[in-house]
């Protein structure tokens, strides 16, 4: 599976969560929309100022399992953008030494009208 199927199925996942957990608080917690939906990203992404918190035990329940799900989601996200990113500039480096690794092959390359020119060494060590 390539990194961009990976990245899509991650983030379709990850925002299917956030759903989930928005319109959790918001029917558990009576929060408005806006703040179901600030605490659910918040606490995904780790920032939790601590300005709204769930207050029912099965609030803190939820958030104690969404915290792992959408942490992990969120962190494997950044991991795979960032191979993505490392994988596109070794292939274009890469290429670059390829073709600098083929021009100094042909700049130093022995032609067999070269060698047929030259004398062959002798074997007389007294030469």
């Amino acid at each position: 599976m390539t990194i961009q199927i990976k990245l899509r199925y991650t983030i379709t996942l990850l925002i299917l969560v956030m759903v989930i957990a928005t319109i959790y608080y918001n029917y558990t917690e009576h929060w408005g929309i806006i703040d179901s939906v600030y605490f659910t990203v918040k606490t995904a992404t780790t920032v939790g100022y601590g300005d709204v918190v769930p207050t029912h035990t099965g609030s803190k329940i939820f958030t104690i399992f969404f915290m792992i799900i959408s942490t992990g989601l969120t962190l494997y996200s950044v991991g795979l953008l960032a191979q993505q990113k490392i994988l596109i500039h070794l292939d274009r480096h890469s290429k670059k030494i390829v073709e600098q690794i083929d021009r100094a092959k042909d700049e130093t390359e022995i032609k067999p009208s070269d060698v047929s020119s030259q004398s062959p060494p002798s074997s007389d060590p007294k030469q």
